[in-house]
């Protein structure tokens, strides 16, 4: 079994390598190919095309065992899931976040309870008074939610959301002082940027710690963990 696992994982990164890190193949097709039986294709790819080994793998329904498999550079289980909020299309249905939940469990990033909480949470009964376009486009922004705190909370590696997108990984702290009163932010690069351009364009996360007004921000500390900040 070993060797034929490793001769099917083999192919798929050739193919990977062929297609820029992005490919899509037919299970039965690559089956036939190898002449091994497809549930030695799944078996492959559960074990070995996991999330927290840097592949993404998505079934489509009703397209005759086709799948998509990506490679995605991470360094860790937590840069894993980012990377998983980062790619969520605006759009999912409940059979695509069952996808993403699934590969989770299999990756041993959730246990089954989680998973099962997570399910409950995107099922379209939790939408059911929604039309399915704004429902499908809830169901993602949630599940991105769930996703960034899950990977703060990763085992391997603690890391902080920026407070401003909620997605990517704050790297710079600043403290921002508005009409004498003062707040510590935890942002990512590209949000400390736009508020040190802008000053007032991001006013969804201040308007809830400052009073109405014309944002005019003074940055006091800006630092980006362990060294100093570029001004």
């Amino acid at each position: 079994m070993s060797n034929i696992s490793d001769r099917i994982e083999r192919m798929i990164d050739d193919l990977l390598d062929e297609h820029d890190g992005k490919v899509e193949i037919s299970r039965n097709r690559l089956a036939q190919e190898i002449r091994v039986v497809p549930s030695q294709i799944s078996y492959v790819l559960s074990t070995r095309f996991t999330s927290s080994h840097g592949y993404v793998v998505e079934s489509r329904r009703g397209g005759g065992g086709s799948i998509t498999i990506r490679r995605i550079n991470t360094s860790s289980p937590a840069s894993a899931i980012l990377h998983l909020v980062r790619e969520m299309p605006e759009s999912i249905s409940q059979h695509q976040a069952c996808q993403v939940i699934n590969s989770l469990q299999r990756s041993e990033l959730i246990d089954k309870p989680m998973a099962e909480i997570f399910k409950a949470a995107l099922s379209d009964t939790a939408y059911k008074y929604l039309d399915r376009q704004l429902a499908d486009q809830i169901r993602s922004q949630v599940l991105q939610n769930m996703l960034a705190v899950l990977a703060t909370l990763s085992k391997e590696v603690m890391i902080m959301i920026c407070d401003q997108c909620n997605i990517n990984e704050a790297t710079i702290q600043m403290r921002l002082t508005r009409n004498g009163e003062t707040i510590d932010l935890n942002l990512c690069p590209g949000c400390a940027a736009k508020l040190q351009m802008g000053g007032g364009s991001m006013p969804s996360l201040f308007d809830s710690f400052f009073s109405p007004g014309l944002p005019s921000y003074d940055l006091l500390m800006p630092a980006l963990f362990g060294s100093d900040f570029d001004r």
